[in-house]
């Protein structure tokens, strides 16, 4: 179920925009060197890792038309050589679960692993793909705020079908992190919020 702007329920998938969001937004500092990497301590499945529908609070419904594995195939797409070499070596696995709360907010919640954190830092600083997802949301990049986890890491600010939205991704290790959040009342401190909650689950694995 999606949002339009006059705040009606639209009987169609959640919006493919969301869906195309990745961790791909997190600050262009990787490079895309040759050197082998040392591969990262196993993680668990990406599906463990992103946002729970208990982690939302009280009327978020799951959107099962968001909620899926993300394929290799639909991470290589709108990347750059050297991204796609990286995931192409690396790239494990990857998760998307979507949430709204009807006529008010919708909510994805994605994670993906890599072999290595060197590949998962090409990926994640590729100027190609960010600029990408900067179009489709019609979107510019913001200050992160304080307490904002990860590094490298972005914030956006844009919009999606007429509503305010918000995306932070960011990098922890070997794995590529994001929440992207849209609707009327969406607010840096609650992304934030959500993108500390996702991001503890990653971090009690790895401490």
């Amino acid at each position: 179920m999606a949002i339009r702007a006059d705040g009606e329920r639209v009987a169609r998938p959640f919006p493919i925009a969301l869906l195309a969001l990745t961790a791909l937004l997190a600050a262009g500092c990787g490079s895309a060197g040759t050197k082998p990497a040392a591969e990262a301590p196993p993680l668990p499945s990406p599906k463990l890792l992103v946002l729970h529908a208990s982690d939302l609070g009280p009327g978020y419904l799951p959107q099962a038309s968001a909620t899926k594995p993300i394929t290799l195939a639909h991470e290589l797409l709108h990347e750059s050589a050297a991204a796609r070499a990286a995931d192409r070596r690396a790239y494990l696995a990857g998760y998307s679960a979507g949430f709204a709360r009807p006529a008010r907010i919708g909510i994805v919640s994605e994670a993906m692993t890599y072999r290595d954190a060197a590949a998962a830092r090409i990926v994640i600083g590729d100027a190609q793909a960010t600029a990408h997802i900067t179009r489709q949301l019609h979107a510019h990049a913001i200050a992160v705020p304080p307490g904002a986890p990860g590094t490298p890491r972005l914030m956006l600010e844009g919009s999606l079908e007429g509503l305010p939205a918000y995306a932070y991704g960011w990098q922890r290790g070997a794995a590529l992190e994001l929440i992207a959040v849209f609707g009327r009342r969406v607010t840096l401190s609650r992304l934030v919020a959500l993108a500390r909650t996702q991001d503890a689950r990653l971090t009690a694995v790895i401490s």
